[in-house]
């Protein structure tokens, strides 16, 4: 059996939750050929439209088509793209028995597309906090869910548009620390520093450079010393952090690896880091050692950015491009 073959095996069947800012990314598409009388911008021939899962959603799709058994939690509002998200997760075999439904809209992205070329992103969104009663509904259907299922592992998946706040972080960790759940989070910058305790956390360079007072470089050197500093700042096991076209860097106590990105033809690179935090948090969870989670951690990220828009990863997208 290849390797990969054996890592995919493993996955199936694991029970991993994923909390966070769930959304919902619609693309429209057509054909551009010339540029409006009216104002200097492009006349999109209309062709058609998409939804699928996005933010918090996506991360559970491409769990799911890795084989793990997936529970999402989070909220979504009582309109169209709610509904539409409920339908998807209902099509796709992903638990959302913790999704709650409150009085905001559901966050939502609208793609205006060209063959491969992006022209516009319209964005549909409330992002304060969930107000006490959708928080406290939120609770109880994690609460309930731990009793009736024996999750393994849960992926924090922030976006910083309401459902997860300082507070909120906090008191969930403490919940799934007494469970002895592992802990992946998937950061963004106004929660950097509330994930602390965690097995993983993942933020890309940007966010990194953003949250650190001081200069990082996509270089090893460099590269320890943020790593050394959110350890001592969080008391997380891994760090791994993203360098979009320069490769991922991964640390442990007591180990790190700087792994080179795969040369592709880069096409898109929305949803990548989704399915680098999915196939990371399912290799660790398995057991793989720390080059194993971070290379096919790459190579799967890598692999979804050859196609336009938000593709999710699978075992058998996996299987065809394992030479």
């Amino acid at each position: 059996m290849s390797p990969l073959n054996q890592m995919l095996d493993s996955f199936e069947h694991r029970k991993v939750l994923v909390l966070g800012d769930i959304m919902l990314d619609r693309y429209l598409s057509g054909k551009v050929s010339r540029i409006s009388p009216e104002a200097p911008v492009p006349v999109l021939n209309y062709e058609g439209k998409r939804s699928c899962l996005g933010g918090a959603a996506n991360v559970a799709l491409n769990l799911r088509g890795l084989g793990a058994e997936v529970y999402l939690a989070g909220l979504v509002g009582k309109d169209e793209e709610g509904e539409m998200i409920h339908a998807i997760l209902d099509e796709k075999s992903i638990d959302a028995s913790c999704v709650v439904t409150g009085d905001r809209m559901t966050t939502s992205k609208t793609r205006v597309m060209s063959a491969d070329q992006h022209l516009l992103r319209v964005d549909r969104e409330n992002i304060h906090p969930l107000d006490d009663h959708e928080h406290a509904t939120l609770m109880d259907a994690i609460g309930d869910l731990l009793q009736r299922k024996a999750i393994e592992l849960v992926i924090f998946q922030d976006y910083n548009k309401g459902v997860l706040t300082k507070d909120s972080i906090e008191s969930l960790i403490g919940l799934f620390i007494r469970a002895g759940i592992k802990i992946c989070v998937d950061p963004k910058f106004e929660n950097f520093y509330a994930y602390t305790a965690v097995d993983i956390f993942k933020p890309n360079l940007l966010e990194l450079r953003t949250s650190l007072p001081f200069s990082v470089e996509p270089t090893l050197e460099s590269l320890r010393r943020a790593a050394q500093y959110l350890r001592d700042k969080l008391n997380c096991k891994i760090i791994m952090i993203t360098l979009s076209d320069e490769g991922i860097y991964i640390n442990a106590e007591q180990e790190d690896h700087l792994l080179p990105v795969a040369r592709r033809s880069i096409i898109d690179v929305c949803g990548a880091g989704d399915t680098v935090i999915s196939m990371a948090s399912l290799a660790y969870l398995s057991g793989f050692g720390l080059r194993e989670v971070a290379y096919w951690s790459s190579f799967a990220g890598t692999l979804t950015c050859q196609y336009p828009g938000v593709v999710p990863i699978t075992s058998a997208l996996l299987k065809a491009e394992d030479h």
